[in-house]
């Protein structure tokens, strides 16, 4: 009752005597009473729809997952989704309608110069994209960015060169052994 969330006491009442009935039901299937059992399976009949017994086991079987419809449906539910379609030929349905995919594709692009028109359309977008990419590289870097990262560069090479050599080596290095030699 907690469960289904029941509070109406007529409903409470005719449960609680449907629970007794049962009970006694059972009690005369054990004891092989016929007439007791025609007598108690009527008036349990009449309690449980009284009680709408049936309408709590609808709506209580609503949240119990029986079949794989039900199980998908909860999957789907929860935000899960199907991929239905892989894209493998399992059997001769699926070859069967990729031939015909292809019939109508070949039919409908040689037949009408749709193919043509289709691969100027998918060259321009090609070119397109590469345009703009060379535009958007472009305008990232400016000419005089180069050539500040060129100059600042040779700089720093210049510097190395210079705090790697020594004042005896440019003092007595190659021009001593050339005017001295």
């Amino acid at each position: 009752m907690r469960a289904n969330d029941i509070s109406n006491p007529l409903q409470i009442d005719a449960i609680k005597k449907a629970c007794k009935i049962s009970v006694e039901l059972d009690k005369a299937i054990k004891d092989g009473d016929s007439k007791g059992i025609k007598d108690l399976s009527s008036a349990y009949s009449g309690f449980t729809k009284t009680a709408q017994i049936d309408a709590v086991i609808a709506t209580a079987n609503n949240d119990v997952i029986t079949t794989v419809a039900d199980l998908a449906d909860y999957i789907e539910k929860c935000g899960g989704q199907y991929h239905y379609y892989d894209g493998v030929e399992r059997d001769i349905v699926d070859k069967t309608i990729n031939d015909l995919k292809e019939y109508l594709r070949v039919l409908v692009q040689d037949s009408t110069g749709l193919g043509a028109t289709l691969e100027q359309i998918s060259q321009a977008y090609r070119n397109s994209l590469e345009q703009n990419a060379a535009e958007e590289a472009t305008s990232k870097t400016s000419i005089e960015d180069i050539i500040k990262d060129q100059t600042a560069a040779a700089n720093r090479e210049f510097d190395e060169e210079l705090a790697n050599e020594t004042l005896e080596d440019i003092v007595i290095g190659d021009e001593e052994d050339e005017y001295f030699g």
